[in-house]
């Protein structure tokens, strides 16, 4: 086999793909590969990780500079990444001993079950399984130990590490939106096992066809559930035709930090403003 020069070196991570070009995303969406992304976050505003502090008392000028030492910290020590796969959904028939809907990822042995799923995915074109993490919990614990020297140092560390995974997810699942786009899709809005009546233990699984405990270093607990500053979870992509999916900005819970939104667009690829 011929050895990749650097700019294919570029393109390709572990045994799947990195996504790092606009005219690349068509390609690999298309192959259905694991596509892991770099989510890049510039920085944290004081602002935005305070109010993720659960501090009784008014913040000082000693308090703001300890929150921009231990966000700096927070931004060197972590590295965020997603990785995401796109799936063929189908109706599934279950045996008779199951009532429930039911949807089936084609190509997998993974069944996805639960009212809300099947809703959501009846009428989708594909599937999305995604799955985000800030750091290993190793990783994370290091850090705290390191850095925090009080109690008032712990609740900064951790609401820099919330404020930093939530600003990183926003940029991760944008570039999924941005992908539907390109392709004339739009998406729904994430849903992860244990929300609503979307099983839990179909965490596992998810995980299992992403890769992601070696590509991201992602691990759930014993009930299925992704740990603090991590997430696991779908969404669908749909066509033009299915517009009873199409959610407004308004009920949106990433509107404040969407940058899709930012640039005078909806997930659904239209241009004007949007409340």
């Amino acid at each position: 086999m011929t050895e990749m020069n650097e700019v294919q070196k570029a393109y390709y991570h572990d045994e799947g793909f990195c996504l790092n070009k606009s005219n690349r995303r068509k390609q690999l969406l298309a192959q259905h590969h694991i596509i892991e992304i770099e989510c890049k976050v510039d920085g944290l505003s004081f602002d935005d990780a305070f109010m993720q502090a659960e501090i009784p008392t008014c913040f000082s000028e000693e308090m703001k500079k300890r929150f921009e030492e231990i966000s700096d910290q927070c931004k060197m020590r972590f590295s965020p990444r997603g990785v995401f796969k796109l799936f063929n959904p189908a109706i599934c028939t279950l045996p008779p001993s199951y009532t429930e809907p039911a949807i089936k990822l084609i190509g997998t042995m993974l069944v996805l079950r639960g009212e809300d799923i099947y809703t959501r995915l009846k009428r989708a074109s594909h599937c999305v399984l995604m799955a985000f993490n800030l750091a290993s919990s190793f990783e994370i614990d290091s850090a705290r130990d390191e850095i925090c020297l009080t109690h008032l140092d712990r609740q900064i560390f951790n609401a820099c590490c919330k404020a930093f995974s939530e600003e990183a997810f926003t940029f991760f699942i944008t570039e999924i939106i941005q992908l539907a786009i390109e392709k004339g899709f739009y998406t729904d809005e994430p849903i992860s096992p244990g929300e609503g009546n979307f099983p839990p233990e179909s965490g596992p699984p998810m995980l299992f066809y992403l890769q992601a405990e070696k590509r991201i270093r992602l691990e759930l607990d014993e009930q299925g559930i992704a740990p603090p500053y991590s997430k696991v979870c779908l969404v669908g992509m749909y066509d033009k035709s299915q517009k009873g999916r199409r959610r407004g900005c308004g009920r949106c819970k990433y509107r404040e930090q969407c940058h899709i939104r930012a640039l005078g667009m909806n997930c659904h690829g239209n241009k004007g403003k949007f409340s």
